[in-house]
């Protein structure tokens, strides 16, 4: 760690993995200076047994190609800018799934059309497009109910306790 911090000082750890075969190097990688990477392109390693360093990569000094494919995750998971933009994604993420429900009421007030003077309940449109929709509706029902316990195992955190 000390060596860590005296070559690659703005280097702050979320990672150290141990050799788990002869030839291997202990490997510390984190954030740094680079934004938009994960933390794997900040990396530090030494031999395990003479503490010589063996590799030193910064995120700052990646090619054009490689900071786009570093940026993958960071991007797609909304983790570059802490809190701020997970509750940005969060929010996004419950548009979009609200957009497929009423995407699936609007389909049902299209296929059952009915006088505008006629009053009728939104059970009414619901049940027009779940028998329109014939085997899709059950794939629906079924990626539906992914999503559900999905969400219940990341928010509880079961997951992690598996």
């Amino acid at each position: 760690l000390q060596q860590v911090e005296r070559l690659y000082p703005e280097l702050s750890i979320e990672l150290i993995r141990f050799p788990f075969k002869a030839g291997q190097g202990v490997a510390f990688t984190g954030d740094a200076e680079a934004i938009l990477v994960r933390p794997r392109a900040n990396l530090i390693s030494f031999d395990p047994i003479t503490t010589d360093l063996l590799t030193i990569n910064k995120g700052v000094d990646l090619s054009v190609h490689a900071r786009i494919s570093e940026a993958a995750d960071p991007i797609h998971f909304g983790t570059f800018a802490g809190m701020p933009s997970k509750i940005i994604y969060f929010i996004f993420g419950v548009l979009l799934s609200a957009l497929s429900l009423t995407g699936i009421y609007i389909f049902g007030m299209r296929v059952t059309r009915k006088p505008k003077s006629q009053i009728v309940s939104a059970s009414y449109y619901w049940q027009g497009a779940l028998s329109k929709m014939k085997k899709g509706k059950w794939l629906s029902y079924f990626l539906l109910i992914i999503c559900a316990v999905l969400t219940f195992i990341m928010f509880t955190g079961l997951i992690y306790r598996l």
